[in-house]
């Protein structure tokens, strides 16, 4: 919705490996759910609602006391 532009490449050759190691973490994760499919597509998605969900929470606009709520409820739609 609202960000900072930014001279990051993501998932291209001049990526900076700090990001590529990061998103490569996880996709390790993302991958013990995968069903011997398209790994990389459910990493970006996972990758974009922690991206949502991260800079929301740190900026007071999510209720802090739903913290706990919303992280049951990310990993039960990933783990689904």
């Amino acid at each position: 919705m609202f960000s900072r532009s930014t001279s990051l490449h993501f998932a291209a050759a001049d990526t900076p490996p700090q990001l590529t190691a990061a998103v490569g973490e996880l996709r390790e994760v993302v991958e013990l759910l995968d069903d011997g499919g398209d790994i990389d597509t459910p990493t970006e998605v996972v990758f974009a609602a922690l991206h949502g969900l991260a800079p929301l929470r740190h900026d007071g606009r999510l209720r802090p006391d739903h913290d706990a709520d919303r992280s049951r409820m990310f990993v039960r739609q990933f783990a689904a």
